[in-house]
């Protein structure tokens, strides 16, 4: 039963105002004027609709279809409506000031309709709710923009401690970089890393393992701060801990209760004190080589993400100082160490000699160098392949290794040279007793391929006890005198040896001033008919005339001329000037032919046939009147690109002649396979024609028959005397040249010959 009208006054708004006073934000506030509306308008249901939306309500469903009829309601005005469970019922609505879309509505059964009085006292609640919901929202958005404020000044304070704490990670970072890059020493680095550690994370104790070659424990301690002896001796005896089973598992490792955790090996630890300890691991070019780690005594310690950051961080970085390192390591290792074999390279060698010489020249110990060369390797090489030979050097070097002591050096120079640095020799003959090992152990064959392969070396040695620079050379000097002699012979330097260099050097100089001065000049052997004595041609011989030796043997300088590559201009020189007055002579007296020698390094020059075509036409010489003489061993060199060059050639029109033919291969296969024209017998076959000994003519007649079976003229050198002509004769030899016949002669000597008729002495009747 609701009270008389009368007693409603002003009084209950006031008491609804402070009622609203009371509650701690717009929600409550709304809940609360819905309620004491029911209450003083004797209502049944009521709700307040803001912006569509219900805010507050007592007696309707709470579902969302009817909470959009409340609304369509709200939006309505005064009317009636059935409450669900409750029957018809009367509506009375009011507007919320200051917000147009704000309704609050009352709804009562049906038993009497809300009078004029009840609308007024629903539209001053509505007054009041208003103006109490637009404070309470200005309240709200102060404690809001409060709580904001204070939550943001945390933040920010966080924050700055938060960028404070990276700053001071980038700048011991960025040191430690700076360290790397500047390739400071690898200690100074780890103390870097580990004095960082204990900057950032506060922990008392930091340190550093590495992985000790060999047994793969944890026992070498590369840096530590804070770690006491008896833990180090812990971690050095167990190997164990969170260090090592960060490089067990290869990741981050964390213990935070070593005391109710002690067992194994993590029992020592904690027997010393050890409360916590976090550590990760360390690589080496991917490989794990240690583990970094921090750790404390004191009770409660827990690792943030930041602290995990952090050590991984410089853990990373210990990882790239370690493989920094490494990249270095290997490449000075590559720098001084030959890539094949492993051993040093001259580059070392050559250090270490200084090295030794100044400690010797301080001390007065001997220092000695062997220098050698291998005697059948290019064979080897030439037959088997490369990959074969570089299997033999490994071999080789591994014997080399053997002979020498464990502070001695043996290096290899390249190619098939190797040197030997014995330091501190009590005198030459120890040295050579090193020679005699290395010869010994290279007598043994080599299993190469499911085959036995020999190779020789040819030793030098130079001994010095006075810091003498130029030891290698000297016993390079040395080598090649021990390389005369045969193979798997050893020479010790004397000072003859470098005497004799020095006038080698001094002839190649004059060698080749010779070619600019005009010093050469050539003389001529001639071929002759050994039945007539009819000269038939001329082999064009240089001859050099030096200012102050006098005539220079061609013994010295053609093979000087060979090694130095001078034989290229001076072969050319020959084949000129000898076409340009063999062809004078040929229009005078008569054809005969010109025989020239080429060498190997002329045959292999792709100028050559040019050379030669030149040559002929500037002396207008006829083609078929040249014969180019070339010995069995340059044939053999490169056989498929010999033949080819030497097709060639007989397309212009000449001749090819073997000469000092069976000293060499003598091979039917290459009589085939070369355009050869005439075969020239050596020498020392011939020689033997002047006894009694029938089977010294064996030979030499193989060669003429040989001669008749290919259709090639035969032709004797060096006949010396009137019986080796009669039995050249005999086996059918019928061209020939000597001493017998004359010795070279000059081009003046040559003209007054051919001037007389050409003819040269007779052999014997």
């Amino acid at each position: 039963m609701r009270p008389p009208q009368e007693t409603w006054s002003t009084q209950h708004l006031v008491e609804f105002l402070a009622g609203l006073s009371s509650v701690g934000h717009a929600g409550e506030a709304a809940q609360h004027a819905v309620e004491r509306a029911l209450e003083m308008l004797d209502a049944e249901a009521g709700a307040v609709v803001v912006a569509s939306e219900v805010v507050a309500s007592i007696g309707f469903p709470p579902d969302s279809v009817a909470s959009a009829e409340l609304v369509a309601l709200a939006d309505g005005g005064p009317g009636e409506l059935v409450l669900p469970g409750l029957g018809p019922a009367y509506l009375l609505v009011a507007p919320l000031e200051d917000a147009p879309t704000g309704r609050m509505l009352v709804a009562r059964i049906a038993r009497e309709p809300f009078t004029g009085a009840d609308a007024d006292l629903l539209r001053g609640m509505a007054r009041v709710l208003a103006l109490t919901l637009r404070t309470q929202h200005v309240v709200d958005e102060e404690r809001r923009l409060r709580a904001w404020s204070e939550t943001q000044v945390v933040e920010n304070e966080r924050l700055v401690r938060r960028l404070q704490e990276r700053q001071g990670l980038l700048e011991r970072l960025s040191r430690i970089e700076r360290l790397i890059s500047s390739r400071a020493e690898r200690q100074e680095i780890f103390d870097a890393i580990v004095n960082g550690l204990v900057e950032l994370t506060g922990d008392e104790m930091v340190g550093l393992r590495l992985l000790e070659e060999g047994d793969g424990m944890l026992r070498r301690i590369a840096a530590s701060i804070g770690v006491s002896r008896d833990l180090l001796a812990v971690a050095v005896d167990t190997g164990g801990g969170v260090g090592a089973r960060a490089v067990a598992e290869n990741r981050l490792v964390i213990e935070e209760n070593y005391q109710s955790a002690a067992t194994g090996t993590i029992a020592a630890f904690a027997t010393h004190g050890l409360q916590a300890a976090m550590a990760a691991p360390v690589h080496q070019k991917g490989e794990v080589k240690g583990s970094l780690m921090i750790s404390t005594c004191r009770a409660g310690r827990r690792y943030s993400d930041e602290d995990r950051e952090i050590l991984l961080a410089f853990a990373e970085h210990a990882s790239l100082a370690l493989t920094d390192a490494k990249t270095v390591d290997d490449a000075v290792h590559q720098a001084f160490h030959d890539s094949l074999t492993g051993l040093p390279n001259r580059l070392l060698f050559l250090d270490r000699l200084e090295q030794a010489l100044a400690r010797g020249a301080r001390s007065g110990l001997t220092t000695a160098v062997l220098f050698l060369d291998l005697d059948g390797f290019k064979r080897v090489n030439d037959s088997l392949g490369h990959a074969a030979g570089d299997e033999l050097l490994v071999a080789v070097a591994r014997r080399l290794h053997s002979c020498i002591r464990p502070g001695d050096t043996a290096a290899r120079f390249g190619g098939d040279e190797f040197a030997m640095l014995l330091e501190g020799t009590k005198s030459p003959a120890d040295a050579e007793e090193v020679a005699q090992r290395i010869v010994a152990a290279l007598r043994t064959p080599f299993a190469l391929r499911s085959r036995r392969v020999f190779v020789h070396a040819s030793i030098g040695i130079a001994v010095s006890s006075s810091g003498d620079e130029d030891l290698l050379r000297n016993a390079d000097l040395a080598m090649y005198q021990a390389k005369s002699r045969g193979k798997g012979h050893y020479r010790r330097f004397r000072q003859e040896m470098h005497t004799a260099v020095v006038a080698r050097l001094e002839l190649e100089v004059d060698l080749q001033r010779a070619l600019e001065r005009g010093e050469l000049h050539l003389q001529y052997q001639p071929i002759v008919e050994l039945r007539t004595g009819t000269i038939v041609g001329l082999e064009a011989l240089a001859r050099w005339r030096h200012p102050r030796r006098g005539l220079v043997p061609p013994s010295e300088f053609i093979p000087l001329a060979e090694e130095t590559r001078l034989i290229l201009p001076l072969g050319q020189w020959v084949l000129r000037e000898s076409c340009r007055q063999v062809a004078g002579w040929n229009e005078r007296f008569g054809e005969m032919s010109l025989s020239v020698n080429v060498s190997g390094a002329q045959l292999q020059q792709p100028e050559l046939l040019a050379d030669v075509a030149d040559a002929l036409q500037a002396a207008s010489l006829d083609a078929r009147r040249l014969v180019l003489e070339i010995t069995e061993t340059v044939l053999m060199q490169d056989t498929e690109a010999t033949v080819g060059r030497l097709e060639r050639l007989k397309k212009l029109g000449l001749r090819l002649a073997v000469d000092d033919f069976g000293t060499g291969y003598s091979s039917l296969q290459y009589l085939r396979r070369f355009p050869i024209d005439i075969l020239k017998i050596a020498k020392s076959f011939v020689d033997g024609l002047g006894g009694a000994e029938a089977a010294e003519s064996v030979l030499p007649r193989a060669i003429v028959d040989l001669g008749e079976s290919f259709q090639l003229r035969v032709v004797a050198e060096g006949i010396e005397e009137a019986i080796q002509v009669e039995r050249l004769l005999e086996l059918g030899c019928g061209f020939g040249q000597g001493f017998h016949f004359g010795r070279p002669m000059d081009a003046a000597d040559v003209e007054q010959v051919l001037g007389g008729g050409g003819l040269l002495q007779r052999p014997a009747a």
